[in-house]
């Protein structure tokens, strides 16, 4: 069976670190073939998935987006696969198109997070729902009237064996927030968190990632004379050595799917402060994490920082609660089984 994963560019976040996951593990599957296609000129993992031996069918980089588009559409006309695997809401788009031209193949749609605000394209799912064989939906997101009746809940996956505690860890506490540098991730409230704890503790937060709220972060930092805790690094090739670093993982976000970053996080047996965006009061429960608004981060810092080994005691639990539902092999063969029937 040859499977086409569809996706809107390969930046770095979790939605294409997770197609990445499942193109690998298809290499280890015999019968099993994954290509992806990315509909822009978008590129900071590509390397990951050649790395991989995968193929990456791209439009050229000197094509205009609606014509990114459509030469995204040309291809998915010539491709033999028979599974189009779309990831978020273009790439639904474009294949559910392509599949009114080859009703054979089969549209699966994962929307990696149910923050869709704007009505049209709310509409345009909703439309699309007849041309989709299944929607993937994350545990905990509650369906959206827009994705299918018979929606199937599977979690994200990663490969477990990649990540492992580091006994030796900074001598100052060290927070990991990693992520892109979107609205979304709330980036920003690093800086009143920083301010709320500056007096109190010596600490340091390492920022892993990238994107348009960078020069203003940059910006808040230098103006509120926080340089000397935090400290931005950007785009990083490896996050194991930042998780492996860390004390205790920031996820301030607004809204979320299921992020990838959690699941890393409990791999490198590392202590988790979230909000309760998405899927996570699904993932974490109060013995295996930190789950409160951001106006609590402080709070639940001081009991992270006071109570390490509690901490340590959650972030062991929370691993071996995830590695049932989130071994990328259990993750893959439900997608296996989805594609197949």
């Amino acid at each position: 069976m040859k499977m086409l994963q569809i996706i809107s560019g390969l930046s770095a976040g979790g939605a294409e670190h997770f197609v990445l996951e499942l193109c690998k593990q298809s290499r280890l599957v015999p019968g099993a073939h994954m290509d992806v296609l990315t509909m822009s000129a978008v590129d900071e993992i590509s390397y990951k998935f050649k790395e991989a031996g995968i193929e990456i069918i791209a439009p050229s980089s000197h094509n205009r987006k609606p014509l990114k588009a459509f030469h995204a559409l040309r291809v998915l006309f010539k491709q033999p696969h028979s599974v189009f695997h779309a990831h978020m809401f273009h790439a639904c788009i474009i294949a559910c198109i392509a599949r009114i031209f080859r009703p054979s193949v089969k549209v699966v749609f994962t929307l990696h997070n149910n923050h869709v605000p704007q009505w049209h394209r709310q509409l345009l799912l909703f439309l699309t729902r007849p041309l989709r064989h299944t929607d993937i939906i994350f545990p905990g997101l509650k369906r959206k009237w827009f994705q299918k009746k018979d929606a199937i809940e599977i979690p994200t996956g990663i490969d477990f064996s990649r990540y492992h505690a580091s006994q030796q860890k900074p001598e100052v506490f060290t927070f990991l927030f990693a992520g892109r540098l979107e609205p979304e991730k709330n980036p920003l409230y690093l800086i009143s968190f920083s301010k709320s704890l500056q007096h109190k503790f010596r600490f340091h937060i390492n920022v892993a990632g990238d994107g348009s709220l960078r020069n203003e972060l940059e910006q808040r930092i230098k103006a509120g004379k926080l340089e000397q805790y935090i400290t931005l690094h950007g785009h990083v090739n490896d996050i194991t050595a930042f998780l492996s670093r860390g004390h205790c993982l920031l996820l301030p976000s607004l809204w979320e799917g299921m992020p990838m970053i959690v699941l890393e996080a409990a791999a490198s047996s590392l202590p988790v402060i979230a909000t309760p965006a998405g899927s996570i009061p699904q993932i974490i429960s109060a013995d295996e994490g930190y789950i409160g608004d951001t106006d609590q981060f402080p709070e639940l810092a001081d009991r992270v920082i006071n109570n390490y080994s509690e901490a340590l005691t959650k972030a062991e639990s929370l691993q071996q609660t995830l590695k049932k539902v989130s071994s990328i092999d259990a993750v893959y063969a439900q997608h296996l089984k989805v594609y197949s029937h």
